[in-house]
């Protein structure tokens, strides 16, 4: 069930992978910095996310792989200015980013009988 709490988080959320898209933007997507950048801030935005919703689903943890994801990649057009090809450590940035975010937010844990899942059980 979606509630007012879990769509702020949402919210803030989207603010701080914004925020990200801009601080990766002023760097170059050049070496191993910026790709491990990518899924830090995949992991930042979830946890966010997360300890403000109180709340994991397999939607959440889509809706966040698909924001920090294009958050990266915007990062990376920033890096280029407009001017050249977005470079491919961005896209790898963008999918581990993704990826982090998906892992962190999924509702991984242990199913009981009425189908409730039990984080760290």
């Amino acid at each position: 069930m979606v509630t007012i709490r879990v769509l702020v988080a949402m919210a803030v959320g989207a603010v701080v992978a914004a925020l990200g898209a801009v601080f990766l933007g002023e760097y170059e997507f050049d070496e191993a910095l910026p790709i491990g950048a990518g899924a830090l801030l995949g992991l930042v935005v979830a946890e966010i996310v997360v300890s403000l919703g109180h709340h994991r689903s397999w939607t959440m943890a889509g809706i966040l792989a698909l924001l920090v994801g294009v958050s990266v990649v915007l990062a990376g057009h920033l890096d280029a200015g407009g001017v050249e090809p977005v470079k491919a450590g961005a896209y790898l940035s963008a999918a581990l980013g993704a990826g982090a975010a998906a892992l962190r937010t999924a509702p991984w844990g242990r199913r009981t009988r009425d189908g409730v899942a039990q984080p760290g059980t």
